[in-house]
């Protein structure tokens, strides 16, 4: 019995490690496709084909949230086109590879949420503009094996994607 136990522990200890690790890349992430979108106006003509539904610094956003995935081995996240989002509001961009524009973290889908209408208040209580930025990626990972040993139900409570974000002040 304290065998099985102890397997359990360091399964579980696995898990959340790994997932600490996955969701600390999706931060840097996030942080670097905040960064881009402030630093770049929503009026820069700096991309080579303008579109319509995503101005250049959200091209240029989304790419630098694609490219840090993939620098740090997360694959899935290529199928993130940053001219033709999934959808786009006004200030609000959505690229999900599954189509969904929730990114709920029960769907288990590579998703990246561009949103400039974040506010934030500041010392005096008044507005203050927020770009944020939220980055989702499966993991199932050793807690998703555990999870399906469950019984049905139970099992379903478990995120199947990870999240993180980043808020930058415009």
């Amino acid at each position: 019995m304290f065998s099985l136990l102890a397997v359990l522990v360091a399964l579980g200890a696995t898990a959340l490690a790994c997932a600490w690790s996955v969701r600390h890349v999706l931060s840097i992430a996030a942080r670097e496709a905040a960064r881009v979108t402030v630093s770049t106006p929503l009026t820069s003509r700096t991309c080579q084909e303008p579109m319509p539904n995503a101005p250049c610094s959200i091209q240029l956003a989304a790419d630098a949230a694609k490219q840090s995935l993939a620098n740090a081995g997360f694959n899935q996240a290529l199928c993130i086109t940053p001219k033709t989002p999934s959808f786009s509001g006004v200030l609000v961009w959505v690229y999900s590879c599954d189509g969904d524009i929730s990114c709920n973290s029960r769907d288990g889908s590579v998703c990246l949420k561009i949103d400039m209408t974040a506010l934030e208040l500041g010392g005096d209580k008044a507005g203050i503009s927020n770009t944020r930025v939220t980055l989702q990626y499966p993991h199932a990972g050793t807690l998703g094996v555990l999870a399906r040993m469950l019984p049905r139900g139970i099992e379903s409570a478990f995120p199947k994607a990870i999240s993180a974000s980043a808020s930058v002040r415009n």
